[in-house]
């Protein structure tokens, strides 16, 4: 047992003063707590003593109003105050309030640091225990994880080694951070589900505290974990039984939790999760997998709806290299581009959905968007074009895109990466646009392999060569009337409307057009052969040449 009075013999409060609440002193000390956010009352139990730098006292003033009356309802036994760095006195009303409750204030100047207060708190309480031991080394790593502003992803393992169980950090979206070490007793189908539906709602006004659950035949209990912004909440989940957990490992779950509370923004959330799941997600893709299902429970577990419908989306920044010949970039100054395209290609690939990863691939960028009602194939091509746009407008950069065609099974993720590429291929061939989809680049598709190969091409040039010559040695108008003819869809009085002619005039000009190129104009197939030889003078840059 240690009370307050007991405390203040220590040598690291040996300069320690009793600034109000002394009646209070032989108040016992469950456990202590370190706190510096602006919403206390959640994260405090029973027994707990405060220590306090007085940083968010200093900035949210206000929330120093009442405090000591909510604290002592709380059950907290006291609280530490290290006055200099922030505020240089405490507040008169906490005085006041302290002294008419018996709640102990201590104050302590700035140059006492917490750390040697607690260390020692920790030794007397745990009577030095071989638990205070695993307490000051895992206290330590947590202090230092956070003091070199480390990733939530390291934070979550220490939760893990803490516990000795399987730990979990999910976002709100419930996608979980992906890391082989945490899942190593992850082994329920459906488990996902079952929290984010009953669970993760259940939680909401229960912040800091920790909530138990049951799946099946495993229990588990979980932390919800507020950030600096309203939308920024993460769940802290353990599959163990919480009554398993020793009481100083659940108190450095505490220190854990609230570490993360401070790290924990929407960008910081997003990006470690995110980025833990690239390679699974990459493995995915490119069918790199042991088995279909095991691929479907751990995409599952990434938050992912396996069942429906995606699309495998490739950007390629087109004018990557000529931009940095152009603007004789360093070394410093192409690495600082790529990190700019990088960083505002993800972005803008999260704000219009944030389910999914980005994987960089050379100079590509590839994802996959869920097409759902909010998100048509349609709205996704348009949001894409303005990507597009944005790029070329604010980097001068001018970036490709290729939307696959629709796949809801993941064996088939590969065949669509192929399809996407494509799409690529097309559009710097045939430069007609910026956002390719391949379902509808049938024509598309097949005027790209007629170009590539050589001898077909040739062909091709030299039937609309004949209409070009024809043209050239009598001025017989034949290249502009099949143009006219094609875009009004073989109606010859709407092509002779266009071209300001009779429509006896069109018809013969259409039948010497039949003579030169050998065919039938009238069968149903030959708007069709018209619009193909159109398509690849215009593709190919055909000018008069000689055979």
């Amino acid at each position: 047992m240690l009370t307050i009075r007991d405390a203040l013999t220590l040598s690291s409060l040996g300069s320690a003063k009793v600034a109000a609440g002394s009646r209070g002193l032989d108040r016992e000390i469950a456990w202590f707590h370190v706190i510096d956010i602006p919403q206390i009352i959640p994260w405090i139990k029973r027994g707990h003593f405060l220590l306090t730098a007085t940083y968010s006292f200093f900035m949210v003033p206000e929330t120093t109003k009442g405090l000591i009356k909510s604290l002592n309802d709380k059950g907290v036994v006291g609280i530490i105050m290290a006055l200099g760095l922030y505020l240089k006195d405490v507040p008169g009303h906490m005085i006041d309030d302290a002294n008419e409750l018996g709640f102990p204030i201590i104050t302590v100047t700035a140059d006492n640091h917490l750390e040697d207060i607690t260390r020692q708190l920790a030794e007397h309480i745990l009577n030095g225990s071989e638990g205070f031991s695993k307490y000051d080394t895992w206290f330590h790593k947590i202090v230092e994880a956070t003091a070199q502003d480390e990733s939530l992803g390291k934070l979550t393992r220490i939760a893990s080694e803490v516990t000795e169980a399987s730990v979990l950090l999910l976002d709100n979206y419930g996608r979980a951070l992906m890391a082989d070490d945490l899942f190593k007793h992850l082994d329920m189908d459906g488990f996902f589900k079952h929290f984010r539906e009953k669970e993760q709602n259940r939680s909401l006004n229960h912040t800091g505290l920790p909530q138990e659950g049951a799946y099946k035949n495993r229990t588990y209990f979980y932390y919800q974990i507020k950030g600096q912004n309203a939308e920024d909440i993460a769940f802290l989940l353990i599959l163990d039984n919480i009554n398993r957990i020793e009481f100083f490992k659940l108190i450095l779950l505490q220190n854990i939790i609230v570490a993360m509370s401070v790290l924990i923004t929407g960008k910081e959330l997003h990006n470690t999760i995110l980025s833990s799941h690239i390679p699974l997600f990459e493995d995915i893709l490119y069918g790199r997998y042991v088995s279909r299902e095991s691929a479907q429970h751990k995409a599952a577990n990434m938050g992912w709806n396996v069942n429906a419908n995606h699309v495998v989306v490739i950007i390629e920044p087109e004018n990557y290299c000529q931009y940095i010949v152009e603007h004789q970039l360093t070394e410093s100054q192409i690495l600082k581009l790529q990190n700019k395209i990088t960083a505002k290609i993800s972005e803008q690939i999260s704000a219009m959905q944030g389910k999914y990863p980005v994987s960089k691939q050379d100079s590509h960028f590839i994802t996959i968007f869920e097409l759902t009602k909010k998100l048509s194939l349609k709205k996704l091509a348009g949001k894409l074009e303005e990507l597009v746009d944005n790029f070329s407008n604010d980097l001068s950069i001018h970036l490709l895109v290729g939307i696959s065609s629709i796949v809801n099974d993941l064996s088939y993720f590969s065949t669509r990466i192929n399809e996407a590429q494509e799409c690529l291929k097309i559009i710097k061939e045939l430069k007609n646009t910026r956002v390719a989809k391949y379902d509808e680049l049938s024509m598309e598709l097949v005027l790209y392999k007629v170009i590539q190969n050589s001898e077909i091409k040739h062909i091709y040039i030299k039937k609309i060569q004949k209409i070009i010559d024809n043209d050239l040695e009598f001025n017989s108008n034949l290249m502009p009337t099949l143009n006219a003819y094609v875009n009004n869809q073989a109606n010859l009085a709407l092509t002779a409307r266009y071209l300001s002619v009779h429509r006896h005039t069109v018809k013969n000009r259409i039948n010497k057009i039949g003579e030169l190129l050998e065919m039938d104009i009238c069968t149903t197939g030959a708007l069709v052969t018209l619009t193909f030889l159109l398509k690849i003078n215009e593709h190919t840059g055909h000018d008069k040449q000689e055979y």
